[in-house]
């Protein structure tokens, strides 16, 4: 295979995974898995090398105000891609206002996740940041906060290095 990726589309869903030189892949066609061959047996392909690697974090009730709602030391070095593609963010009661959360690395921030008003699926903005094993990476809510906003739940993509 030419190229730097692996480009796999079923129906509605797809996922890009870097093509190594060499690597052997094997679709499972009986438990639907796309696995890799690591030189000793079959892997899946996020236990080898880059793959997809998601952090997730549920707010119950309102969000409080200015506060750090999610401390995550990342314990490998990971990819954030621009404007946090494929990440995804809920709430189960809309805002009344624009509701902006500051996603940051080390207390500086990279990336917002914005609820729009009366959206209850939010959108993301964001440079491309690398963390290494060590970085923190938090999510802070509003301040001032749209106290109608509730039931929020998110998950950040990023890329396993």
């Amino acid at each position: 295979m030419s190229g730097v990726g692996l480009h796999i589309k079923e129906s509605d869903s797809k996922i890009d995974l870097p093509w190594v030189a060499g690597q052997t892949w094997w679709f499972d066609t009986v438990t639907r898995a796309l696995k890799v061959w690591d030189g000793a047996a079959w892997a899946f392909p996020s236990t080898v090398g880059a793959g997809p690697y998601d952090i997730g974090c549920t707010i119950v009730g309102v969000p409080p105000i200015g506060t750090v709602i999610l401390r995550y030391p990342c314990p490998r070095a990971i990819d954030f891609p621009l404007d946090m593609a494929l990440s995804r963010g809920v709430s189960e009661q809309v805002a009344t206002a624009i509701t902006t959360f500051s996603i940051r690395k080390n207390g500086t921030q990279f990336a917002t996740m914005v609820f729009a008003a009366s959206a209850s699926v939010a959108t993301f903005t964001g440079t491309a940041t690398s963390f290494v094993a060590g970085d923190i990476l938090t999510v802070v809510t509003p301040s001032p906060a749209d106290l109608t906003l509730s039931g929020v739940g998110f998950g950040l993509v990023a890329l396993k290095l």
